[in-house]
């Protein structure tokens, strides 16, 4: 029993854990240096934006247009190389932040349908990043670029650790700081959050606003690992980064979730793609086994969030219980 109550607070890394031994018994190839460092490159990219969506789900909303985001922040990192580096760079973060801001605008002054929303912005952004490029991809000029996802220390490239570091302050964001506290408490009970005092609006319109800001930061490393822009990047990112998130333990009811778990969810899909790969499986097998372990992941999810209702319910008929026996005393 200890174990299976182990299992199931940490069953996120017990699965990465089962992975990892098949793949290493299957492949031997998947311990080389080079493999490893390749892994973590993949990774990085769409686990930057996992942490954004981390917030938004445990807020109870999610976006749907961050690929799209990602493809602009990394095709105005590339076409404005001509004004800069750092130019090209924060312009790409500033107006990609904007659209998350934008979305969180409509959602909660408009009242609209977060899905509606980012469905259409997502379609908005690729029309842009589409005539921005001329439907073609856009190489750099600017060779130094590539310094920042072609390097390496320790053998560790630079885009994973720009992820681990966001880990740790997205860790103490939500642990230490009322941006989190706040997030938690607004996805667990949104009613309950305006009547304590909590300026629900504001701080899912930032929590919007980092998702959008994290798929920019991707975006520039994306850009950087290739010198090259695509208006093709990040169609189905949304669909891999939702799934890492919610594999991680994130409810899509919102109110609980950690980028600790989120961390694990990521590196599952990429050690898993990373297998497939290595065993020469089709590409639309790998999307398949992916669309698998996302319906398993959401049923799941629900069964969790009806097992946390159906216990809630529980405490609270004992307290209620046990205030009438007091009163009866």
């Amino acid at each position: 029993m200890n174990f299976l109550k182990l299992f199931a607070k940490h069953r996120v890394w017990f699965i990465l854990l089962g992975i990892l031994i098949v793949t290493i018994l299957m492949s031997p190839n998947f311990l080389t240096v080079r493999n490893i460092s390749n892994v973590l490159l993949q990774t990085s990219i769409n686990g930057i934006i996992a942490l954004g969506m981390t917030f938004l789900l445990i807020s109870g909303d999610f976006d749907l247009s961050v690929g799209s985001v990602m493809a602009l922040s990394a095709a105005l990192a590339i076409g404005l190389q001509s004004r800069g580096i750092l130019t090209a760079c924060i312009t790409a973060v500033v107006l990609g932040s904007a659209f998350g801001l934008l979305n969180g605008f409509l959602v909660t002054k408009a009242k609209i349908n977060a899905f509606i929303v980012t469905l259409g912005t997502m379609t908005m952004v690729r029309g842009i990043v589409l005539a921005y490029t001329n439907q073609r991809p856009i190489s750099g000029s600017n060779s130094s670029f590539l310094n920042l996802s072609g390097s390496s220390w320790l053998g560790i490239p630079i885009p994973a650790f720009i992820f681990f570091a966001g880990v740790i302050v997205s860790h103490i964001i939500l642990t230490y700081n009322s941006l989190g506290r706040n997030c938690f408490a607004i996805g667990g009970n949104r009613e309950a959050s305006i009547f304590s005092g909590i300026r629900v609006d504001r701080y899912r319109i930032i929590y919007f606003t980092i998702c959008s800001f994290t798929a920019s930061i991707a975006g520039i490393v994306l850009a950087s690992r290739l010198n090259t822009a695509s208006p093709v990047y990040g169609q189905d990112t949304a669909l891999m980064v939702v799934a890492a998130v919610l594999l991680g333990g994130t409810s899509l009811a919102g109110g609980s979730g950690s980028v600790i778990q989120t961390l694990a969810g990521v590196m599952i899909i990429g050690v898993l793609n990373n297998s497939l790969n290595l065993l020469n499986v089709f590409s639309y097998y790998q999307g398949l086994i992916i669309g698998i372990i996302l319906v398993v992941v959401t049923i799941l999810d629900s069964y969790y969030a009806k097992k946390r209702k159906f216990e809630a319910q529980i405490v609270t008929k004992r307290l209620e219980f046990k205030k009438e026996l007091n009163n009866g005393t």
